[in-house]
């Protein structure tokens, strides 16, 4: 549908393009559009500098490593930001 993708986030490398569907949540992509991973419900994604992808889910902030395909949820205090 268009115009429901918001906030595209390249990956320090360059091979991932994440963003967040309005409907369905975060989706990852290849430039090329060959590869695709739906990650879940959430938004608020970032990069971090070694290629992990955060965002923000029910229930807590998610971690994501492309290179092994695993997400980990981290518990955060209302107010604080993991480092």
């Amino acid at each position: 549908m268009p115009g429901t993708e918001f906030f595209p986030a390249w990956s320090p490398d360059g091979r991932w393009i994440a963003f967040e569907h309005l409907d369905e949540g975060v989706w990852l992509f290849s430039p090329d559009g060959a590869e695709r991973r739906f990650l879940g419900e959430g938004g608020a994604i970032v990069w971090s500098p070694d290629g992990i992808l955060g965002f923000d889910r029910p229930g807590g902030f998610s971690l994501y490593d492309p290179r092994t395909g695993t997400i980990a949820q981290v518990p955060i205090t209302l107010g604080r930001f993991p480092s």
